[in-house]
């Protein structure tokens, strides 16, 4: 069973089983003067019904084009790989991939997985329809706010010169 909870800025989906429990939640960060918005995704697996270790968690920054396929997903997978994130040449070598699947019987699996020093670590999330409308709808609503593009300067009118 999915408990979606409500903080603003987050979506979370939080399933769990008798001896096994998965989170996965994404948090809005708004485009600022530094720098463009993005989209955070926190995953993460459980050793028991509705108990999550966040120490082992994978986190990604969705970027606004991530986003966009995200919302357009339909029957093709979505799949994003990251190698060496990091711009810290004494880093340890990294990859992360993102997989958005479709399931065979509706909804979709969210897969991601994390190389480190050729260590794998990997969680999954199955997503039912709903759940996968609500991830679809909201990474296409976070693109203007990542981009900039708040309702206040899509309000505003323009000032006009004077001719």
């Amino acid at each position: 069973m999915s408990v979606p909870r409500y903080t603003p800025g987050v979506l979370a989906f939080y399933r769990g089983k008798e001896h096994h429990s998965t989170a996965v939640q994404f948090r809005l960060y708004p485009s600022t003067a530094d720098g463009p918005g993005y989209v955070r995704m926190d995953i993460t697996n459980g050793p028991s019904q509705f108990h999550y270790d966040w120490s082992q968690k994978i986190a990604m920054k969705l970027s606004t084009i991530e986003l966009a396929a995200i919302g357009r997903q339909q029957q093709a997978p979505v799949i994003f790989t990251r190698e060496n994130p990091s711009n810290d040449p004494a880093a340890a070598p990294k990859t992360k991939r993102f997989a958005l699947k479709p399931a065979p019987r509706g909804g979709a699996f969210l897969d991601v997985t994390e190389t480190v020093n050729g260590q794998k670590r990997e969680h999954s999330f199955p997503l039912n329809d709903d759940e996968l409308l609500l991830l679809k709808h909201l990474a296409l609503a976070a693109l203007p706010i990542t981009l900039g593009w708040t309702a206040d300067l899509c309000v505003k009118a323009p000032e006009r010169e004077a001719v």
